[in-house]
């Protein structure tokens, strides 16, 4: 089972919880939740049962929750969910429905998508490792990162770089901040704290003005 992802987004003075979790193999689907002050407006589940049998490996798997847990942010940038909030006056929503008294889960899975075709098409930051690394719990780490625009793949300078620890065990870490070169190149360095329980993972996000934002998440493994 790999670490969920996390993510509180404002919209419209309203704070929109995302909650993306790998079931593992057992139950092998990946669920993704809206929770609106404490309670479930929305759930999403995607199965990946079928590629079980031909081989999944983590990095994939890894793959398909972030792309979940980003269509569903930008979802609900766009106002695609504000229909289901508890008391909200349908007349009120700006984001188009169907003409029924409630929204189906079907018609919201048509539109998110639909905003995965959008996100395919976005010229976005991507992040790249320039050397193969594996992280550990309390190991210090020193190396170099990339970015560069997802389909352009123009090197993209002044990137804000930031590399945070996601833990079961507590809320985010923040372990390093910087920027890109002129050649798009950032050196990152940073110590990871040592646990032997729960899990955890690296995410380094790049953010840019003219590229938007980008993200690179990895398990952090623990010590044998």
């Amino acid at each position: 089972m790999i670490t969920g992802f996390n993510t509180d987004v404002e919209y419209n003075k309203k704070t929109y919880h995302v909650q993306t979790e790998d079931k593992g193999f057992d139950n092998p689907y990946i669920e993704s939740l809206i929770y609106v002050g404490g309670a479930i407006i929305f759930s999403k589940r995607t199965s990946y049962a079928e590629k079980i049998a031909v081989g999944i490996s983590e990095k994939e798997i890894r793959a398909l929750m972030e792309n979940q847990h980003k269509t569903i942010i930008a979802a609900i940038k766009r106002g695609r969910f504000e229909a289901l909030l508890p008391g909200k006056d349908k007349k009120e929503v700006k984001a188009p429905v169907e003409k029924e008294e409630k929204p189906s889960k079907a018609s919201l899975d048509e539109m998110i998508q639909q905003f995965v075709k959008q996100q395919e098409q976005k010229d976005i930051v991507e992040i790249n490792l320039l050397e193969d690394i594996d992280f550990y719990a309390g190991g210090s780490y020193n190396f170099m990162i990339k970015t560069e625009s997802s389909l352009s793949k123009v090197r993209i300078a002044n990137v804000k770089i930031t590399a945070k620890l996601i833990s079961t065990m507590g809320p985010p870490v923040d372990l390093f901040k910087g920027y890109t070169n002129t050649e798009g190149k950032c050196k990152v360095s940073f110590s990871i704290p040592s646990f032997k329980h729960g899990n955890a993972a690296i995410i380094i996000i790049g953010e840019s003005k003219e590229f938007g934002t980008g993200e690179y998440k990895i398990l952090v493994k623990k010590k044998l």
